[in-house]
């Protein structure tokens, strides 16, 4: 492109982004032709125009990335926020249930033991249903109480409902039986079977 007037020898002054602008349309300009002082300024100044150009479009694309990121970085942060709501809500609710869990084991234990008194002085003890160690640990336990607070001469302990027994079960109701025999009761045991 040939310019009108030569934006190197013009009266009035241009912005160096202008300045470069027009500069770099000028291809077949005689005075920035060959080694002279204003060619290789020239040269210079359109190679730093093309850096400046390279760098701010760098700029625009950093500031983009920045820009999708930080959007990237709210839409975690807000994820993040209704999962510990929901973790916090969950681990209540799982709370409550175990809560509700536990009072139900308590009562089936309690229910699975029961001490009935059917006469002064004499308590009767239905096992039924499967028998193990822990089991027979929660019988023994709610047996020797009642035995000692309800001073208790006769227990008769009927194992007739028994399904199956491990060897523990079965070492802890002789541990049994003989607690209570200290604590003064006679026992009597009902309903064994040849498999127990």
């Amino acid at each position: 492109m040939s310019c009108e007037e030569c934006p190197l020898e013009a009266p009035g002054e241009l912005a160096a982004e202008a300045l470069i602008e027009v500069l770099s349309r000028c291809d077949d300009c005689p005075a920035l032709a060959g080694n002279t002082a204003a060619g290789r300024l020239t040269a210079a100044l359109l190679e730093a125009g093309r850096l400046l150009r390279r760098q701010r479009k760098e700029l625009r694309q950093l500031e983009s990335t920045r820009d999708e990121m930080l959007v990237e970085a709210q839409t975690f942060e807000s994820q993040l926020s209704v999962l510990q709501r929901l973790h916090r809500a969950s681990s209540e609710e799982l709370e409550a249930q175990l809560d509700v869990v536990r009072q139900q084991r308590d009562e089936i234990r309690r229910l699975s033991t029961p001490l009935l008194e059917v006469g002064e002085g004499v308590l009767v003890l239905p096992v039924i249903g499967g028998l193990d160690g822990e089991r027979a640990q929660d019988m023994t336990y709610a047996l020797l109480m009642r035995v000692h607070a309800s001073k208790i001469r006769k227990v008769i302990i009927d194992i007739t409902g028994v399904a199956a027994t491990d060897p523990e079960a079965v070492e802890r109701m002789a541990h049994m039986l003989g607690s209570a025999r200290l604590l003064g009761a006679q026992v009597l045991v009902t309903g064994i079977s040849p498999g127990l």
